[in-house]
């Protein structure tokens, strides 16, 4: 028989010892801008102030549990009809989006459409993509006043 070879495990070398940095060269941006965020936390929750009135937290909690049994069902002829309005509000926005968006990648399309036009297109679409959301819709609430108009202006 043979003889199974011996192996020996030796440690690995030990590695240099970093060189003694001073504080000036330690501090890199990522350093920074994270002792910054950590003072900026700091100095906010200083200003933080509880509320004045004394709000019994678990109290009001329990109340709004306590509201949903047993359910109210006098609201839902409300519930409903509002329902309703806002499935009107969402088909209504979407038809008006599909031609609207048809119509506009017609004039952005660079196959199809004159170059200044593609440019103007475009250019007023990062516009448009710019503002949220919610800064439209109050444009047209603003405009056409609070109803379901200014519900699918703003979808």
């Amino acid at each position: 028989m043979g003889t199974t070879p011996r192996i020996t495990l030796t440690p690995p070398p030990k590695a240099p010892p970093l060189p003694k940095l001073s504080w000036q060269r330690r501090c890199d941006l990522l350093t920074l801008t994270f002792l910054l965020f950590v003072l900026g936390v700091v100095l906010s929750s200083l200003t933080i102030e509880p509320p004045r009135n004394n709000l019994n937290y678990l109290h009001n909690f329990l109340s709004f549990i306590k509201n949903f049994y047993p359910p109210d069902f006098s609201v839902l002829g409300s519930i409903g009809t509002a329902f309703l309005e806002t499935l009107q509000i969402a088909f209504l926005a979407t038809f008006f989006a599909i031609i609207i968006s048809l119509i506009l990648a017609l004039g952005a399309a660079q196959n199809l459409a004159p170059h200044w036009l593609v440019n103007l297109l475009r250019f007023g679409l990062n516009l448009i993509r710019t503002l949220p959301s919610l800064i439209w819709a109050l444009l047209a609430v603003a405009v056409v006043g609070a109803n379901a108009t200014a519900g699918v202006i703003a979808l």
